[in-house]
């Protein structure tokens, strides 16, 4: 009731309900109070119910690529009468055509996501885009040359299909987590198992194991640090560094010098080391920090 325009509207003047016809309707987040009732309802929602991670589809994100489309964009004019509104008879249809608007939604919808990531949600989205992490992309087949291309991606897991052998497999698990790709992993529920697959575990290599729940683990804790990516050119490792300290991703045996002395962390197994040199084993990931008195 207190905004002064709720609802986009299509180029006839009906309300926009893109595909979801009759099931939704889109708001304008362009009015303000639109805007500032959906900002504070999402808030409460993180502060007080505690959801912090928001799944964009085409339901929640259905305003953004819109226009709404203003016949009468002049809000103080009243003109034009129909004999079932008696209190408007006796006007006429003013000399000048009143001022009409096509209003993109774009630039507000891009404000409230920014709005709410400030607030503390993490966003994720079904197509490729500029937030979160995105889900569309081809199969893994097509990826696996590429995957530095990727990040900020999800992708099924299914070593199967390149006929990978589980060493083969657990290097390209790991090499997919150092390039920042999330491979899916999904909840059957008639065997009430995790699996690489939709649809229940087919074979062995699509049932998680400890080992790949290891490596999702060290990703969590290895994410705060990867900030500047640096890969070898044989693509033996793949290094990230930030201000804190560095992540070394080891997909191959290789050794690495240090300049100073520094705490190493094997975020696999939790096995550390200080030293000024480091041997590092194949599929680990290693946490380099500062020695601290």
């Amino acid at each position: 009731d207190s905004a002064k325009d709720p609802w986009i509207r299509n180029a006839s003047g009906a309300i926009e309900a893109d595909h979801y016809t009759p099931v939704f309707c889109a708001l304008n987040l362009r009015d303000e109070a639109i805007y500032d009732y959906w900002l504070q309802s999402w808030k409460d929602l993180h502060d007080e119910v505690g959801v912090g991670q928001i799944f964009i589809d085409s339901s929640f994100n259905m305003s953004a690529d819109k226009f709404t489309h203003r016949q009468n964009d002049d809000r103080e004019r009243t003109g034009g009468a129909t004999l079932d509104q008696a209190d408007l008879l006796g006007m006429s249809r003013p000399v000048q055509e009143p001022r009409q608007a096509i209003q993109s939604q774009y630039h507000a919808y891009l404000e409230v996501l920014v709005a709410m990531q400030k607030d503390g949600y993490v966003i994720c989205g079904e197509d490729v885009g500029m937030f979160g992490l995105s889900r569309s992309g081809p199969d893994i087949a097509m990826r696996v040359d590429s995957l530095p291309l990727w990040m900020d991606s999800y992708c099924d897991f299914d070593p199967s299909s390149l006929g990978l052998k589980e060493a083969d497999a657990r290097e390209l698990f790991l090499r997919g987590l150092a390039y920042r790709v999330m491979w899916k992993i999904y909840y059957d529920v008639p065997s009430r198992e995790l699996t690489f697959r939709i649809g229940g575990v087919k074979q062995e290599t699509d049932r998680p194991t400890d080992w790949h729940r290891d490596a999702l683990h060290a990703y969590s804790k290895a994410l705060p640090y990867m900030k500047r990516r640096t890969v070898t050119e044989d693509e033996s490792s793949v290094r990230y560094d930030s201000e804190e300290g560095s992540v070394f991703w080891s997909l191959r045996p290789s050794e690495v010098v240090f300049e100073q002395t520094k705490r190493i962390l094997n975020l696999m197994d939790g096995e550390e080391v200080v030293a000024n040199r480091a041997s590092l084993r194949a599929c680990q990931v290693y946490l380099v920090l500062p020695v601290t008195s």
